[in-house]
C-alpha cells in the first residue's frame, strides 16, 4: 500500500535475465537458481543505492515489490515449464493462478521478506498443481524469501474471510502477481459483492479494536522516545489501517481516489503521502542499519539514521534532535489523520459524539475551537471525526484575538483545573493543533525530545501526563497515586489552578538557559491571561521556578543535616507552598514514565517533607540540638526496658550526636540489640558483625556493618556490593567513641526496583560529561561533594576508593540516577574530622575525582563526547 502509483525503474536487467533463463534446459534448476540469485543480489544493491541517494519511500517500496514480483514470476514460469514437459494424466488442467499481498521493504542482509502468497485455484487441487506449488516454494526458499502461503479455492477463501477479519484484510489487500487474471478478477468481484456489503461497520470496529490493542502492546503513546516505526502509535500500521478502512468503505484501489470521491481534501492526501514517505524511508534505513527486520528506533540507532537521512546540527540542536523532532511531528500528523479518518453519513455516527453544525462553524466564531473541548469534557463525550478534521483545518484561526478572548481563556482554565480527565482532553487538543496555537509557548515544545534515557516521553506529552496525574491524585485513584501524596492535604480550588498551570513547567525547555527561570516568567504571563487571581499567578510562577527543588534536595542532600532543612525551608517559606510543591514533585516524577515514582523516592520525599513541616510549624526540628538528642535517647530507653541503666548509659556514651539525629528509635534499638546487647555478650565486640532486614517502605535491603573503622572502609563495602551486581542507594556512616564503625547501607538488586538503571548491553551508552562539585556551604559540619557522571557498574566503588586515597572519610552518601546519569552526593570530612577547608585539599579531591572520571569516560570534563572540537562549557 502506497500513496504513490509510480512504476519503478528496473532493479536489474530483466531482458538479459529472461534470455539467459530461456537458453537453459528445462531441468537445469541449479543454473536457474544461480541466475535468480544473481538478479536478486543485483536488485538488492541497486535498492540500497537508491535509498542512500535519497529515493522517496514510495519509490523504495515499489522497487522492492517489483524485485520480488519478478523473482516470483521467473520461479513460477520455470516450474510450469518443467511440469508441462512431462506426461501427466491431468495435462488438460489450466495454468495455476496466483495472488500476493503488497510487500514491505526488505532488509539488505542475507534474505528478503515476502509477507504472504495465496495460491488460488478454480476447483480441487490436482497432482500437477501440487508439484508446481512445491517447486515454486522451494525456489523462493532457496532465494532467501521468507514466505507465508496458503492454497485455497475461491469459495473456501471467501468463507474463511467471512469468519476471520485478518484473512478478510489480506483478501482486501491482495493483488494479482502471476497466473490466470480472469480467475483473480472473478474472485475480487465475488469478494466485493458478496462479503463486503453490510459488513462495513463490523470491519471498521474490528480494525479500530486491533489498532487499540496494538497501541497498548507498543506503549500507547506516539511520543515514546524509542518509537516502533511500524506498530507504534503514529507509525506506518496506523496509516495502513486508515487505507484499509477507506478501501473497504469506498471500494477504492488507490488512496488518491478518496480525493476524487470528495472524502479527503488534497491537503489531507498530501499529509498522508508525506507521512507515509517519511516513515517508509526511516524504516528502510533502519533495516539497513540493523541488517535485519527491526522496527524499533532505539537511541543507539537514531544518530546514524539521522545522518543517513541528511540531518545536520542547526541553531544549537543536534542532528539527532532535529531528526527525532521531525519524527514525532510526523507521528502527530498520522494521529490527526487517523482520528479524522474517512467519514460517511451514518457510518461513524454515535449519539455520544459532538459534531459541528456546518463547515463554517469555526470560521464564523473561532472561539469555538477551544470551547468545544470544554463541552466534550463536561458532558463526557467524544468529538466526531469530521469535526476534528474541521478543527485541524481551522486551528490557524486561533490568533491573538482568540487568545485574549475571556470566554476562551475561562474554558481553557476550566479544562486544566477540572478533575474529570483533563489529560484526555488536553491530548486531543494537542493532536488537533489547538494547544500549540492557543499557548504558543507550549507549541514550541510539541514533539521536543529529551535524549537522556530518563524521560520516556517528549516534553509536551510529559506535561500533559503530569496534569493527568494531578487529577488522579485529587480523585484518589490508587493506581496513579504518588507515594508522597498521603502526607499532603488536597489543594484548595485556588491552589488547584496554580498547580494545574505549574504542571506545564517544562515549556521553556530547549531555549537555552535555566528552563525553570524562563518557565516561571512564562507561567506568570499565561496565568494572568487565563484570569488567575493575583496570588494564584504568583504561586504558579513560584512552583514553576522551584519545581526541581524538592526532588533535588531530597535525592541529593542529607535531610538530617540542619543546614539542608534550613536552606530548603528558607526557600519554601510556608506550609501551603510546601504541600503544593510536594504534590507537583510527585506528579512530575510519576509523569516521567512507568515505574519512576518508586517507594525509595517516596520515602526520601516523605522524610524531607516531615523535617520541613516541623520547622515551618515550629515543631521538633526547630528545637535545640541537645534537646533533640535527649528526646531521641529517651525514646530508646523506653524500647530497652529490659536493659540495666548502666548498659544503656554505656551504649549512649559511645555514639556521636549525629547518630541520634540521623536515625529513628527503631533503627537505634536494632543496632543496640545486634551489636551491644549485654545478654548476648556483645558489650562492644570488635566485630565484624552484620545485621540485615528488608525495608519494605523503601523497597530495599537494609544492611548494617559493625567493625573497626578505617579510611577506605566504605569503599571496600561499595566494592563488595558491586561484585554482586547489586546497587547501594543510600548510606549512613557513624564512628563510635572507641573507633568502631556502624555503617548502614540500603541495597537494591540491579534487576529489581532500583534507583540505579544499568546500561543495557544492546545499546551504546549515551556520552555524558562528568562533573565534580565541592561545596563547603551546604552543611555546617561536612564538606559536600557531588559527583555526576554516566552510570555504570562499579562507579560508586571507584568514587569512594578515590576519596579514600585522598584521606577523606565519608559521613553519609546519597545515591541517585537521572536517566543514564548517576548523581552521587557525599558528606565528607578529613582525617581529623574537619571540613576540607584548605584550597589545596579541595583542589586535590576535585582533581583526583575529575581525573578518574575522565579516564573512565574518555571525555574531558566540560566537553561532550560528540563535540567536534574542544570548547568551553559551563560546569554544574
Amino acid at each position: 500500500m502506497s500513496a504513490s502509483d509510480a512504476r519503478p525503474a528496473a532493479l536489474f536487467d530483466r531482458r538479459a535475465f529472461a534470455q539467459a533463463v530461456a537458453r537453459l534446459g528445462r531441468d537445469d534448476r541449479k543454473t536457474v537458481l544461480e541466475l535468480a540469485r544473481g538478479a536478486r543480489d543485483e536488485g538488492r544493491r541497486e535498492l540500497c543505492r537508491r535509498l542512500e541517494a535519497g529515493a522517496s519511500g514510495a519509490e523504495i517500496v515499489a522497487a522492492q515489490t517489483s524485485l520480488i514480483d519478478q523473482l516470483l514470476r521467473v520461479a513460477a514460469r520455470v516450474g510450469v515449464a518443467r511440469r508441462l514437459s512431462r506426461a501427466q494424466s491431468d495435462h488438460g488442467e489450466p495454468p495455476l493462478p496466483g495472488g500476493g499481498r503488497r510487500l514491505w521493504p526488505g532488509r539488505s542482509g542475507a534474505s528478503l521478506r515476502c509477507r504472504y502468497i495465496l495460491f488460488l485455484r478454480p476447483y480441487k487441487l490436482t497432482g500437477r498443481s501440487e508439484q508446481i506449488i512445491e517447486h515454486l516454494l522451494y525456489m523462493m526458499w532457496d532465494l532467501g524469501l521468507a514466505v507465508g502461503h496458503a492454497t485455497r479455492s475461491v469459495s473456501d477463501c471467501l468463507r474463511r474471510a467471512q469468519e476471520d477479519m485478518t484473512i478478510r484484510t489480506s483478501v482486501l489487500e491482495s493483488r494479482h502477481v502471476w497466473g490466470d487474471q480472469a480467475l483473480y478478477d472473478a474472485f475480487r468481484r465475488r469478494f466485493l459483492s458478496e462479503l463486503v456489503p453490510g459488513t462495513e461497520a463490523e470491519f471498521v470496529a474490528a480494525k479500530l479494536h486491533e489498532r487499540d490493542a496494538r497501541h497498548l502492546r507498543a506503549g500507547d503513546s506516539r511520543y515514546l522516545l524509542e518509537p516502533n516505526v511500524k506498530d507504534g502509535k503514529g507509525g506506518l500500521r496506523d496509516l495502513h489501517v486508515l487505507f484499509w478502512i477507506a478501501k473497504y468503505l469506498f471500494r477504492v484501489e488507490r488512496f488518491g481516489e478518496l480525493v476524487e470521491r470528495g472524502v479527503l481534501s488534497r491537503h489531507e492526501y498530501g499529509r498522508f503521502a508525506r507521512a507515509e514517505d517519511f516513515l517508509w524511508r526511516v524504516r528502510a534505513h533502519l533495516h539497513v542499519v540493523c541488517a535485519r527486520a527491526e522496527d524499533r528506533l532505539t537511541f543507539d540507532r537514531q544518530s546514524e539514521i539521522a545522518a543517513r537521512m541528511g540531518y545536520g546540527p542547526r541553531r544549537g540542536n543536534l542532528a539527532v534532535e532535529r531528526f527525532m523532532k521531525h519524527y514525532f511531528l510526523v507521528a502527530k500528523s498520522v494521529g490527526e489523520l487517523t482520528r479524522i479518518g474517512p467519514a460517511r453519513d451514518g457510518l461513524f455516527v454515535s449519539g455520544g459524539r459532538i459534531a459541528a453544525v456546518s463547515e463554517s462553524t469555526f470560521s464564523e466564531r473561532p472561539v469555538r475551537l477551544v470551547t468545544i473541548f470544554r463541552r466534550a469534557q463536561t458532558e463526557g463525550r467524544d468529538i466526531h471525526p469530521a469535526t476534528l478534521r474541521l478543527i485541524h483545518q481551522g486551528h490557524g484561526l486561533i490568533t491573538a484575538s482568540v487568545r485574549d478572548d475571556p470566554e476562551a481563556n475561562r474554558a481553557f482554565r476550566a479544562i486544566l483545573t477540572d478533575r474529570r480527565n483533563p489529560e484526555k482532553i488536553l491530548r486531543m487538543m494537542n493532536e488537533a493543533g489547538v494547544m500549540g496555537r492557543f499557548l504558543p509557548d507550549f507549541g514550541r515544545v510539541v514533539a521536543q525530545t529529551q535524549l537522556d534515557l530518563y524521560h520516556v516521553y517528549t516534553v509536551d506529552e510529559h506535561s500533559i501526563r503530569a496534569i493527568g496525574v494531578l487529577a488522579a491524585i485529587e480523585r484518589g485513584r490508587p493506581g496513579r497515586r504518588a507515594a508522597a501524596r498521603q502526607h499532603a492535604h488536597s489543594p484548595t480550588a485556588d491552589a488547584r489552578c496554580a498547580l494545574s498551570r505549574a504542571a506545564l513547567h517544562d515549556v521553556a525547555k530547549g531555549r537555552g538557559g535555566d528552563h525553570s527561570e524562563i518557565g516561571a516568567e512564562i507561567a506568570r504571563e499565561v496565568a494572568t491571561r487565563l484570569e488567575f487571581a493575583p496570588d494564584e499567578v504568583e504561586t504558579a510562577a513560584w512552583l514553576v521556578r522551584w519545581h526541581l527543588l524538592f526532588s533535588m534536595t531530597a535525592f541529593k542532600r542529607d535531610p538530617n543535616d540542619p543546614r539542608t532543612v534550613d536552606d530548603f525551608v528558607g526557600r519554601v517559606g510556608s506550609l501551603e507552598r510546601l504541600r503544593l510543591l510536594l504534590i507537583l514533585t510527585a506528579a512530575d516524577i510519576t509523569a516521567v514514565g512507568p515505574g519512576r515514582m518508586i517507594a525509595w523516592k517516596g520515602s526520601l520525599l516523605r522524610m524531607l517533607y516531615h523535617r520541613a513541616e516541623a520547622v515551618l510549624a515550629g515543631g521538633r526540628e526547630a528545637e535545640d540540638r541537645d534537646a533533640r538528642v535527649a528526646k531521641a535517647r529517651q525514646a530508646l530507653r523506653a524500647r530497652l526496658a529490659d536493659w540495666t541503666e548502666a548498659d544503656i548509659a554505656h551504649f549512649e556514651a559511645r555514639l556521636p550526636g549525629t547518630y541520634w539525629l540521623s536515625t529513628d528509635s527503631a533503627m537505634q534499638e536494632r543496632h543496640a540489640r545486634a551489636f551491644f546487647c549485654p545478654f548476648l555478650g556483645r558489650g562492644g565486640d570488635r566485630g565484624p558483625l552484620v545485621e540485615t532486614r528488608i525495608d519494605r517502605a523503601r523497597d530495599a535491603t537494609e544492611m548494617t556493618l559493625y567493625t573497626p573503622d578505617y579510611i577506605g572502609l566504605f569503599a571496600a563495602i561499595a566494592g563488595a556490593v558491586a561484585t554482586t551486581g547489586a546497587n547501594i542507594v543510600d548510606a549512613r556512616v557513624f564512628t563510635t567513641g572507641d573507633g568502631m564503625a556502624i555503617d548502614t547501607i540500603w541495597i537494591q538488586a540491579a534487576g529489581g526496583l532500583s534507583c540505579r538503571v544499568r546500561g543495557r548491553k544492546s545499546r551504546r551508552p549515551i556520552a555524558l560529561e562528568p562533573h565534580v562539585l565541592v561545596d563547603n556551604g551546604a552543611s555546617r559540619g561536612y564538606t559536600v561533594i557531588e559527583v555526576s557522571a554516566r552510570d555504570r557498574p562499579g562507579l560508586l566503588y571507584d568514587i569512594t576508593r578515590t576519596l579514600s586515597a585522598c584521606g577523606v572519610s565519608i559521613g553519609s552518601a546519597h545515591i541517585s540516577t537521572v536517566g543514564s546519569r548517576a548523581v552521587d552526593v557525599f558528606y565528607v570530612r578529613d582525617r581529623f574530622g574537619l571540613k576540607l577547608s584548605r584550597d589545596a585539599q579541595v583542589a586535590q579531591v576535585q582533581g583526583r575525582l575529575t581525573e578518574m572520571l575522565g579516564r573512565e569516560t574518555g571525555v574531558a570534563p566540560g566537553r561532550r563526547a560528540d563535540d567536534p572540537a574542544p570548547r568551553r562549557r559551563a560546569a554544574g
